[in-house]
């Protein structure tokens, strides 16, 4: 459907003559400001993710942070492929968030169940 937009499709498919001028002209677009901004495509192009990112915010089961174990040491904050702030919020509705998890796992927390997904602060829904 995104093929005569898609930067990705242009790449993969530049030699076939099946990619329109549309694409190409979008592919450069992202080369050049993946020289300035880390994930321009995907932080602020993709129609996927502005999709997503929708339901974010009226999602039941978010993100959230319990700030009265978290030791502020930021690793969910480094571990974020979205570069968002987690360490700072109780619940994380970034637009931007992509759902990936990092900041859940035992890698992006030392406290065990501090960055967990759930539906409201205390319960606990662990993703297996």
């Amino acid at each position: 459907m995104f093929n005569d937009i898609d930067p990705y499709y242009a790449l993969f498919n530049f030699w076939t003559g099946e990619v329109k001028i549309q694409a190409i002209i979008l592919l450069i677009v992202v080369l050049v400001s993946s020289l300035l901004i880390e994930r321009p495509w995907c932080k602020y192009l993709c129609p996927l993710g502005a999709f997503l990112g929708v339901f974010n915010f009226i999602s039941i089961f978010k993100i959230r942070r319990n700030k009265s174990i978290c030791i502020s040491c930021k690793a969910c904050d480094k571990l974020c492929p979205m570069n968002i702030v987690i360490s700072d919020k109780n619940v994380i509705k970034n637009h931007q968030c992509i759902r990936c998890l990092k900041c859940t796992s035992e890698v992006g927390c030392p406290i065990e169940n501090t960055v967990y997904i759930g539906t409201k602060v205390g319960e606990i829904n662990e993703i297996k």
